[in-house]
């Protein structure tokens, strides 16, 4: 059977691929890392490559275009957190 895990490079991604790499009889597994291109892909990506690399299993980096925009999506930083204002002058109230 072949199995594809979702691989982060985090914990949990690392340690479902560890626990079916060591399922016996378990043949074609690969791994596979979608690139956000959001601004910590870089070091995400050297992890998760590490971890299949260790555990001996294919890996395939994934662009996903919607996302090359990265952080630049959201710009002005305004369209990120709509009402933000509010919660800084909300804020300033408690404080005084």
């Amino acid at each position: 059977m072949k199995r594809l895990v979702m691989l982060s490079g985090g914990l949990d991604s690392s340690v479902l691929l560890y626990k079916l790499k060591k399922q016996d009889g378990l043949e074609g597994l690969a791994a596979v890392y979608l690139d956000l291109g959001t601004p910590p892909t870089q070091k995400e990506w050297r992890a998760a490559e590490k971890v299949a690399s260790r555990l001996g299993v294919a890996i395939y980096r994934n662009r996903v275009p919607h996302f090359e925009l990265g952080d630049r999506l959201f710009s002005p930083p305004e369209l990120a957190f709509p009402g933000r204002e509010s919660i800084r002058l909300a804020g300033q109230t408690l404080v005084r």
